[in-house]
């Protein structure tokens, strides 16, 4: 397998490759205003998880054209063979560590805020979600999420698109995200951000995985 990661000053994109079939028809689910279930030739992809339940939107878990699931299923799942470090890495998400002093990346309540991320947390609510254009080889969901602060309301507006690709052996995610602030902004000095995906225990680095970007560099 091998996984590839595209980063344009416009768009993130997330390559999976491995075996599959010719064809693919991308469909959407909305499944109890909680998340979007994202399928490929009737064949499970990911979920989309937004609803209030919570406290920022992130697709898990991410599967190979084959079927393989290369993001960590836990804390989403009780998977006692998963490591269990740092419960905001869910699946692939957006988020920053500090934002006018607000942690935008360790949201989730059982998360303890570290380094110089502050310990006051926000959320990343959902706004609207606009209409989801299934299809041949791909398929899109538009929405806007307001980044909220405790006390200050909303920092940021997000609209962002994803965009799902299928093809002979490739799994593509397309997000395109414009951010407009609200406020007078000031992102502090932190190393969590911005676009982030949690791999799974079996092709971290530490158990021998690779990452190969755009140009054949390995990592």
């Amino acid at each position: 397998m091998l996984l590839f990661l595209r980063f344009t000053p416009v768009a993130l994109a997330l390559f999976f490759l491995h075996t599959s079939s010719l064809s693919a028809q991308v469909e959407f689910e909305n499944v109890d205003r909680d998340h979007v279930a994202i399928t490929i030739n009737g064949e499970p992809f990911s979920n989309f998880f937004y609803g209030p339940s919570h406290t920022k939107p992130f697709l898990a878990p991410l599967r190979t054209a084959s079927g393989l699931t290369v993001t960590r299923r836990w804390p989403m799942d009780n998977i006692e063979t998963d490591s269990h470090d740092h419960p905001h890495h869910r699946g692939l998400w957006i988020g920053f560590g500090d934002v006018n002093g607000v942690n935008f990346w360790e949201t989730e309540p059982e998360s303890k805020a570290s380094g110089d991320n502050p310990a006051l947390k926000g959320k990343v609510v959902l706004a609207s979600l606009g209409d989801m254009k299934p299809g041949k080889k791909s398929g899109s969901i538009p929405m806007t999420f307001n980044w909220e602060a405790p006390g200050q309301g909303v920092l940021l507006e997000e609209q962002r698109l994803m965009t799902f690709e299928a093809a002979k052996d490739v799994r593509i995610i397309d997000i395109d995200s414009t951010f407009t602030a609200k406020k007078d902004l000031k992102f502090g000095y932190t190393k969590e951000g911005f676009f982030a995906i949690r791999l799974a225990d079996s092709i971290a680095g530490k158990n021998g995985g690779l990452m190969t970007n755009s140009e054949g560099a390995l990592t």
